[in-house]
C-alpha cells in the first residue's frame, strides 16, 4: 500500500516515470495488486498517446 501511495503523489505530479517504478515494485512484491496494476493501466494509456 505504502509503494502505491508513493507511486499515486508521484503521477498527481506529473512524475510518470517514478510512479510506474513504484507500481512496478508494488507489483512484484503482490502480482495481484489492484492498485498497481489499475495504476500502471492508467499511465501506460497515457504514455501511449
Amino acid at each position: 500500500m505504502g509503494l502505491c501511495n508513493i507511486a499515486f503523489a508521484y503521477s498527481q505530479i506529473g512524475e510518470g516515470e517514478k510512479a510506474i517504478f513504484y507500481y512496478e515494485k508494488a507489483k512484484t512484491i503482490n502480482p495481484s495488486n489492484g492498485l498497481a496494476i489499475a495504476g500502471l493501466n492508467m499511465l501506460n494509456s497515457i504514455k501511449q498517446k
